[in-house]
C-alpha cells in the first residue's frame, strides 16, 4: 500500500491552494507543516502552531484540553523537520491511548532538505511506511530530495511512494491568470491601478 505522495510542478500553480480546500471540503483530519514559513518563526511559535494543528484531527474539544496536557515537544530551536517528526509520533502514541481509528495526512508543505539538518524526511516517511494504516504522508517542494525521488519514480526503481506532476495548460497569455501566483498579485495591481496592462504585467 502506497502511504507517500509526492506532488511536483512549477510554481504558482495552486497546488498548496487546491489541497487546503480539498481537506477543508472533505473534513479530511490532517496536519499540515507550511514548512518555509515556519521557518520565519522561533520555536515557541513552532509549538503554538503544531499544538493548534491537532484541532483538525481530534475528536472534540475535551480530546483537545487532554492532548493539551498530554504534549510535551523539546525543540532546540533549530532542526524544525526533527521536531515534527517527535509531534507525529506524539499524535500516533495518543492517538492509540484514545483508540481513535482515523487516518491522518500529514502534509509537508515546502519541504526543503538543506533544513532538515538531521535528514529526518527519512525517519519520517520509514516511520509513515510502517505505520500506513494510520498515516498518509505528502511531500510538496522544489528541493534535490523532490527530485531525486521523482526521478526514482519516473525510472520505477522500486519505490514504496507515488509521484504526480501538477501542471497547468498555458496557451497564450491570459491563461497566466489561471496561475493562482498571477492572479492574485495581478487583482492586487489592479485595485491599486485601474489601467494595470495585462499583457504588459505578465
Amino acid at each position: 500500500m502506497d502511504s507517500e505522495l509526492l506532488i511536483v510542478g512549477p510554481r504558482g500553480v495552486g497546488k498548496t491552494m487546491t489541497i487546503l480546500k480539498t481537506l477543508n471540503i472533505l473534513k479530511i483530519p490532517r496536519l499540515y507543516f507550511p514548512i518555509k514559513k515556519l521557518m520565519n518563526f522561533g520555536s515557541r511559535k513552532w509549538k503554538k502552531i503544531l499544538l493548534y494543528e491537532a484541532i483538525y484531527i481530534l475528536n472534540n474539544e475535551k480530546d483537545m484540553e487532554e492532548f493539551k496536557s498530554y504534549i510535551e515537544i523539546h525543540s532546540d530551536g533549530h532542526d524544525l523537520i526533527k521536531l515534527i517528526f517527535d509531534y507525529i509520533k506524539l499524535i500516533i502514541n495518543f492517538y492509540e491511548m484514545k483508540k481513535i481509528k482515523k487516518k491522518i495526512l500529514i502534509v509537508l508543505d515546502e519541504y526543503e532538505n538543506t533544513i532538515d539538518y538531521s535528514n529526518s524526511i527519512l525517519e519520517i516517511t520509514d516511520y509513515v511506511h510502517k505505520n500506513a494504516n494510520k498515516l498518509l504522508l505528502c511531500v510538496l517542494g522544489e528541493c534535490s530530495y523532490v527530485y531525486k525521488k521523482y526521478y526514482n519514480y519516473i525510472l520505477d526503481n522500486n519505490q514504496n511512494y507515488r509521484v504526480t506532476y501538477w501542471d497547468i495548460s498555458i496557451k497564450d497569455k491570459t491563461d497566466y491568470l489561471k496561475l493562482p501566483l498571477f492572479y492574485y498579485k495581478y487583482i492586487e495591481a489592479q485595485s491599486k491601478s485601474q489601467n494595470k496592462n495585462l499583457n504588459r504585467y505578465i
